[in-house]
C-alpha cells in the first residue's frame, strides 16, 4: 500500500525527471509524461487532488485544456484525413498532462528548478564536448541530445 510519505517522494521524483529531461532528451519527456500519469493514477488511489485548488493555476489548467480542444477542432475541420487528427491528439498531449503536473510542481518547486539548472548543464557539457572532440555538425548549430531542430538552434544563440 502507497501511503502519503512515499506518494509525496513519487511526486518530487516525477517534477525531477520531467525537469531534468526538458533540456536534456525528447525521448525523456515521453517517459515523463507517462510518470505524470502514473504519478496522478496513485494520486487518485490516495484522494489526492488533480488540479490545483489555486484560482489562478486552476485557469491556467482550464486554458491547457481549451487550447487542446481547440487544437483537436481545428485540425478535425481542417484535415483531409484523419491521420492528421491522432498525429495532433498524440502531440497535443502534453497540453493535458501539464495540468496534472502543477500540484506537484507546487509542492516540489525548488526541486524543479534545480533539476532543470542541472539538465540545462548537462546538455552544454554534451555540446560543448561534440563541438571540442569535432563531432559537432557546424555551420553555427552545437549538437546536443536534441541534435536535430529547435535546441541545437537555441544553443547556437
Amino acid at each position: 500500500m502507497i501511503n502519503k510519505n512515499l506518494y509525496s517522494r513519487l511526486t518530487a521524483f516525477t517534477v525531477i525527471f520531467s525537469y531534468l529531461t526538458i533540456c536534456v532528451s525528447k525521448a525523456g519527456l515521453n517517459i515523463a509524461f507517462v510518470l505524470i500519469l502514473l504519478t496522478c493514477i496513485v494520486g487518485l488511489l490516495l484522494k489526492q487532488p488533480l488540479l490545483s485548488k489555486d484560482a489562478f493555476e486552476r485557469r491556467f489548467s482550464l486554458f491547457s485544456f481549451g487550447l487542446y480542444a481547440i487544437g483537436l477542432s481545428v485540425v478535425a475541420l481542417s484535415a483531409s484525413d484523419l491521420q492528421d487528427l491522432v498525429w495532433f491528439a498524440r502531440k497535443g498531449g502534453f497540453l493535458l498532462l501539464i495540468p496534472l503536473l502543477i500540484p506537484m510542481l507546487s509542492a516540489h518547486h525548488d526541486k524543479a528548478f534545480k533539476a532543470l539548472l542541472i539538465g540545462l548543464g548537462i546538455a552544454i557539457g554534451y555540446s560543448i564536448f561534440l563541438f571540442l572532440t569535432g563531432q559537432s555538425l557546424g555551420e553555427g548549430r552545437l549538437q546536443s541530445f536534441w541534435d536535430v531542430g529547435r535546441w541545437a538552434e537555441i544553443l547556437a544563440t
